[in-house]
């Protein structure tokens, strides 16, 4: 019985002292890509990241075509998103990289109050993504490049220092 009760003592000092060690958070030190696959979660990050080009949206800015992003968050804390400093990038499908904009109110004012309220309000990038959410935005590439069947999108978000590199089923 003694022993019994010694290792249950044992047992009990060392769940308490493993509680007590540090978890590291999501920042990391360095690039760090994770590579998915649109519309699945990404593991252990719990993110769905999907991505869809509709040329019909083509015609609503001058000079821009138009990405819409759905991002999904099943992870157990917020994603927080930084309009002004996260990346993103598409690579089409003959494997030029163009670099999109997330934030086109912050880039082009002008341009972005042209455009109706409802439509900005659906456009807008959003500061985060709560728990159990999605938030659907768009992203502007500028030009006239071909965003049909594109292979990849890639987004680094500044907060946890990681890059996402979802591959579409294109």
């Amino acid at each position: 019985m003694n022993r019994k009760h010694s290792l249950r003592s044992l047992l009990f000092c060392c769940l308490i002292l493993a509680s007590c060690v540090p978890v590291p958070t999501r920042k990391t030190k360095g690039p760090t890509t994770i590579v998915g696959q649109t519309g699945m979660m990404i593991s252990p990050y719990g993110m769905t990241l999907g991505a869809e080009y509709a040329s019909e949206l083509d015609h609503l800015v001058e000079g821009y075509k138009i990405i819409t992003i759905s991002l999904t968050n099943n992870s157990m804390d917020q994603i927080h998103l930084d309009p002004s400093k996260d990346k993103w990038v598409i690579e089409t499908n003959s494997g030029k990289r163009l670099k999109a904009t997330n934030s086109f109110g912050l880039k082009n004012h002008k341009g972005w109050s042209e455009l109706p309220l409802k439509t900005r309000e659906l456009m807008e990038y959003p500061l985060f993504v709560p728990i159990g959410y999605s938030q659907t935005f768009d992203l502007f590439i500028k030009g006239k490049a071909d965003l049909k069947r594109f292979r990849s999108i890639s987004y680094t978000n500044v907060e946890s220092g990681l890059t996402f590199q979802v591959l579409t089923a294109n």
